[in-house]
């Protein structure tokens, strides 16, 4: 059996007479991809090239290899490369590109364009002692390679250096070096609390943050894999190195590489409030210190600059395009709360700035018009990795690991929820949502929905919503995807949406169900809604989902846009069946086991138990198991079969089917491989109608 997790792929460099086979992991972006081409062809075409140069197509319709002499007229004589292929993004997966392996053919073809040359008059080429070494572990199997070292038009000024130990210098202002006549003041120490900035630079400048710190090698773009955290310890602080810093560090410098644009590139993190978009700040300064990487910090209106030549204070007049090449610049919302600084904006600056700040777009929607800002989404805490950074980090052992789990659970997945907050502040914390979730009326609750009110996280937003990247989606695509911060929240809401009318559900859904982002928070209404209706009759045609051959293949609904091409029909799922039962009775129950099930009676979990939302019916001698959702994937809840097997007057597995019941204007709906066997798995689409 193939291994599902490879992507065997053909590409043709432009202008090469044979095409390459190139092997990937599912979890390799393009990047790799890219550097993978390098590598095999910098002996021939490829030779003067460099990685960012390259630019990576998807045909749309496959070219057949042979004959391989006339492939590269075949492909390029059919016009541009953007009428016949996509363009793909250096932090695209590879697995998201392409769900299955592909036919044998030309699948990629590879672009090289020299890079243009930067315009600057008079520019200043920052100093530095070595060249980067990030990611130097990767391989030419498909991880990054080492980036290139920055060329230097100037002397280092290494005198005033020795092992990243400053000497106290005689001025405060620099008189040598590439900054001499621009009035750059170093920074020394004045008993102020800039001394704890000169402190990080000594302690930092020089000194490379570990390998398995800086290398995503075996685990890049895959959000579920943690095993690349770690713990970084300066002496005073303790910090939890997420593998999404990682990741998202990755991203960046991809996007630094790629050069000159129509309009200069400046980088905006966002995500959840208390996620840690500050401690991902200190990752990349502490990172670049330790790779002798020029860097730009904005604090307190004030420039610090971390060069070979110290820490220096930018003058205000300062014209930032002299810089050369452009300088990575960290500016956090809490010190430029209207965007990035205006001195930093004219023509062709020489800054990449990263702002980092709250997920609001009136925050930093102002950027977009001086830059082509590239929109970044922190990911939220993985469970995982709250253990780890509990077990790592003793200023978090003050608590039980149960303690720290639980609250988790209840108010969701960030450090600050879990770790900073006091048994007092939680209280409150609590105490406040659940009055406001009580309070809120059938309008108010509306506007939870809404697109402002989603992005803004305020008030009560913050303690309900949760924004991460869209699952599938590119690192920097920018797609949010927002849902209940925790099962219990959704609980809370969807008891206050019970005491709603159909007719209020209704008009909710249809007013906010468009959203896609918010899907799997607006699908709660269509729960309830479906609930309500299944407890009079339920009425239903439902169709066998299809998978692939592979064993880890997700299972997809019949109808799904999305589905492998090599899809059918498996296990006990072989046709379609129907439904029509009007429901004499419903039954509440919940997890006490020895359950005795009656036909035609409509079983719906206690509010808390079993997901809340899993209903069953025993009829016609098949038990159908009700999974119900609104979101375009949903995954396969064990819980409820382990309770099923506790019960009595249940026919034989066999006869037991699983039915994810969707809103009828889906055009797509997956859902993971099951460690549930030998059931089968189905769809049912039910509109939403008042009928």
């Amino acid at each position: 059996m193939p291994d599902d997790t490879v992507r065997v792929l053909y590409c043709l460099v432009k202008g090469a007479t044979s095409f390459m086979r190139i092997s990937l992991s599912v979890d390799d972006d393009v990047y790799g991809l890219q550097a993978m081409v390098r590598n095999m062809g910098k002996n021939r075409i490829l030779r003067d090239a460099n990685i960012p140069d390259l630019f990576v197509w998807k045909l749309k319709k496959q070219e057949s290899l042979v004959p391989e002499e006339s492939l590269g007229d075949r492909v390029f004589s059919q016009g541009h490369l953007s009428t016949i292929a996509v363009k793909l993004e250096p932090g695209a997966r590879i697995g998201d590109i392409f769900e299955d392996q592909p036919k044998l053919g030309l699948h990629i073809v590879v672009q090289h364009a020299a890079p243009s040359e930067h315009d600057f008059t008079d520019p200043i080429s920052p100093s530095s002692s070595l060249k980067s070494n990030i990611s130097a572990s990767a391989s030419s199997t498909g991880g990054r390679p080492p980036a290139a070292a920055r060329k230097r038009n100037l002397d280092d000024i290494g005198s005033h250096e020795e092992r990243g130990k400053r000497r106290k210098a005689d001025s405060s202002i620099v008189d040598d070096g590439p900054y001499a006549k621009f009035g750059f003041e170093r920074l020394s120490y004045d008993g102020t609390p800039t001394d704890e900035i000169l402190r990080f630079y000594e302690k930092f400048w020089g000194v490379p943050l570990p390998q398995e710190h800086i290398s995503l090698e075996n685990s890049i773009h895959d959000e579920e894999n943690d095993e690349e955290n770690g713990r970084e310890n300066d002496g005073d602080v303790q910090v939890f190195i997420r593998a999404e810093y990682l990741r998202m560090y990755k991203w960046v410098e991809g996007i630094y590489e790629v050069g000159r644009v129509n309009r200069p590139s400046a980088i905006v993190v966002t995500g959840q409030p208390g996620i840690g978009k500050s401690f991902w700040a200190y990752y990349v300064l502490r990172r670049r210190l330790g790779e002798k990487s020029v860097s730009l910090w904005y604090s307190g209106s004030v420039h610090y600059l971390f060069c070979a030549e110290g820490v220096l204070l930018v003058p205000a007049t300062f014209a930032f395009n002299k810089f050369r090449p452009r300088v990575w610049t960290i500016i956090d919302s809490a010190q430029s709360s209207s965007g990035i600084p205006t001195t930093m904006t004219p023509v062709l600056p020489g800054v990449f700035p990263i702002y980092i700040t709250s997920p609001k777009p009136g925050h930093w929607s102002g950027i977009l018009q001086s830059w082509t800002a590239n929109h970044l989404i922190m990911n939220p805490w993985t469970r995982a990795e709250i253990e780890s950074a509990y077990r790592n980090i003793t200023l978090y052992s003050h608590q039980s690991l149960d303690k720290v789990l639980k609250k988790y659970d209840s108010l969701g997945p960030t450090a600050r929820l879990c770790f900073e907050l006091t048994p007092g502040q939680i209280e409150r914390h609590t105490s406040d949502r659940h009055y406001e979730i009580e309070n809120t009326s059938p309008d108010q609750l509306k506007h939870l929905f809404s697109a402002g009110s989603r992005l803004s996280l305020a008030t009560l937003s913050d303690k309900i919503c949760l924004i991460r990247r869209m699952r599938g989606s590119t690192l920097g695509a920018g797609i949010v995807t927002t849902d209940f911060i925790s099962v219990e929240i959704k609980q809370e809401i969807v008891q206050r949406l019970e005491e709603f009318s159909g007719n209020q559900l209704l008009d909710m859904w249809n007013n906010f169900s468009k959203f896609g982002d918010a899907r799997r928070m607006t699908g709660s209404i269509f729960e309830v809604f479906l609930r309500r209706r299944f407890r009079t009759r339920i009425y239903l045609d439902a169709t066998p989902m299809v998978r692939s051959n592979c064993a880890n293949s997700r299972w997809y609904a019949s109808f799904s846009t999305k589905r492998p091409q090599s899809a059918t029909v498996h296990g006990v799922a072989q046709q379609v069946f129907s439904l029509q039962v009007d429901v004499g009775s419903t039954f509440v129950y919940d997890t006490t086991p020895g359950l005795s099930i009656r036909s035609d009676v409509y079983y719906v979990a206690r509010s808390g138990q079993q997901g809340a939302l899993d209903s069953f019916m025993l009829h016609g001698g098949y038990l159908d198991v009700f999974q119900c959702t609104g979101g375009h994937d949903h995954d396969i809840k064990s819980g409820i079969y382990d309770f099923l097997e506790s019960c009595s007057g249940l026919p034989p597995r066999k006869n037991w089917r699983s039915v994810f019941v969707i809103p009828d204007d889906l055009i797509s709906f997956s859902c993971p491989a099951s460690s549930v066997k030998d059931l089968g798995f189905y769809t049912a689409r039910i509109p939403m109608s008042r009928a």
